[in-house]
């Protein structure tokens, strides 16, 4: 009887180790799911921080208050280029604009670049001009003549 009282004690010792390596086991899994659920957590509440992407009219509208708030005039603008790919989606337009000074044209692409708009500059060049003088010393043409890119951009994810 001393015999069968041990081979059940073992038997059962064996059943209470593979449970514990199943248990093991199950805690490794439910500990890579948590993980995963906090990632996704994680970018849904980074996703709901980010600006919306912004259509053209908004680019528009926004680029022009950037102009007359740094002393920069626009001449012109393109219709808006809509790039859809796979994991983005993109508005460009481009915008023939002139300063007076080099500082105006800088605070004005730094104020686009920086503002909580998700716009970036992808292009820009620019051209000084030589101007004739007027009647009071001053230019009567701008000193700087620059074309840029603008692009504002939504992340698909």
């Amino acid at each position: 009887s001393l015999m069968i009282i041990l081979s059940l004690f073992n038997k059962s010792q064996a059943e209470v180790r593979k449970f514990k390596s199943q248990v093991a086991g199950l805690q490794s899994k439910t500990s890579v799911i948590a993980d995963y659920t906090k990632a996704r957590d994680d970018i849904n509440a980074f996703l709901k921080a980010v600006p919306p992407p912004l259509q053209e009219d908004q680019i528009i509208g926004f680029v022009t208050d950037q102009a007359d708030k740094n002393k920069v005039k626009i001449l012109t603008f393109s219709p808006a280029k809509i790039e859809d790919k796979e994991m983005l989606s993109m508005t460009t337009l481009q915008f023939s604009l002139e300063a007076e000074e080099y500082k105006d044209m800088v605070r004005f692409i730094a104020d686009i670049e920086y503002s909580k708009n998700l716009l970036q500059i992808k292009m820009c060049t620019a051209q000084a001009q030589t101007g004739a003088e007027g009647k009071a010393g001053k230019r009567e043409s701008p000193l700087i003549s620059f074309r840029i890119e603008v692009a504002s951009v939504l992340a698909k994810l």
